[in-house]
């Protein structure tokens, strides 16, 4: 599925598209004289390995890690809207705004919404 976004518009998606599943394709390396080849198995399980090591540290520190796909969606935009101050021009919607304040990703400073050092974390690594 993916989200389609209206830089014009604050808030979430403004539609979702569903992509049909594809059949995954054999991965290959480069030769030296400049033909791909399959790669070995040996290639193949070490770079299933670092991939999964490192989408687990993703998924790890992802604070959005326990909500469903609408809700992660919803809230990510929610958290660059307000720090790009996009809230000044239409409101956040408050569910979103509660879930990142309990999330410890916002928090008001001097009557102004803010990211915390959190927050920023999980703008940098979406």
């Amino acid at each position: 599925m993916v989200a389609v976004f209206d830089d014009q518009r604050p808030g979430g998606a403004t539609e979702y598209i569903e992509l049909p599943q594809r059949q995954p394709t054999l991965l290959t390396k480069p030769t030296t004289d400049g033909h791909d080849t399959p790669r070995n198995e040996q290639n193949l399980d070490f770079l299933g390995t670092e991939f999964l090591l490192e989408a687990h540290s993703r998924k790890k520190h992802d604070p959005f890690r326990e909500c469903d796909l609408d809700q992660k969606i919803g809230l990510r935009w929610a958290l660059r809207d307000i720090h790009a101050k996009r809230y000044m021009v239409a409101p956040v919607n408050p569910v979103h705004l509660e879930k990142l304040i309990l999330l410890n990703l916002v928090e008001m400073r001097s009557n102004d919404l803010a990211l915390t050092d959190a927050g920023l974390e999980a703008i940098d690594h979406s």
